[in-house]
């Protein structure tokens, strides 16, 4: 049992060591500089039906959070919006309408004040369709 007990220690002191490694070896997080989605924006989404949104976002670090309107046709419809800003220069955004409750989950590929991306559609009888978009920053 002695001879079990010295294989213990020396399997628990080489993990130790394999990880005081891997500690020293992890490089502190590099500060990217997420891009600024924060301010007005006003976005086309393309597909069967000409949609428009007008949308006001705030930005806290990563996450965004804002609210505006979404035009389809002759109607006007209020939408809330949350997402995620990453550091390769692309965003998220879930927008959901209230009144019909449509999801639509929009991935930008942002370029200063302009962002264009695909986005998937869900609604609350469940159907579901995907497009295209363009938006621009207006202020």
């Amino acid at each position: 049992s002695a001879e079990k007990s010295a294989t213990t220690v020396a399997e628990a002191s080489s993990e130790e060591n394999a990880s005081t490694m891997a500690q020293s070896t992890e490089l502190p997080p590099a500060q990217v500089a997420l891009p600024s989605l924060g301010g007005s924006w006003s976005i086309a989404l393309n597909d069967s039906v000409q949609r428009s949104m007008a949308l006001t976002l705030f930005q806290k670090d990563d996450q965004l959070l804002g609210a505006g309107k979404m035009r389809v046709e002759n109607s006007t419809i209020d939408a809330a919006v949350s997402g995620q800003v990453f550091g390769d220069g692309t965003a998220r955004l879930d927008i959901i309408t209230i009144n019909p409750i449509d999801l639509y989950k929009l991935s930008l590929n942002l370029n200063g004040d302009m962002a264009s991306g695909e986005y998937s559609a869900l609604s609350a009888s469940g159907e579901s369709w995907t497009g295209s978009f363009e938006g621009v920053k207006t202020a």
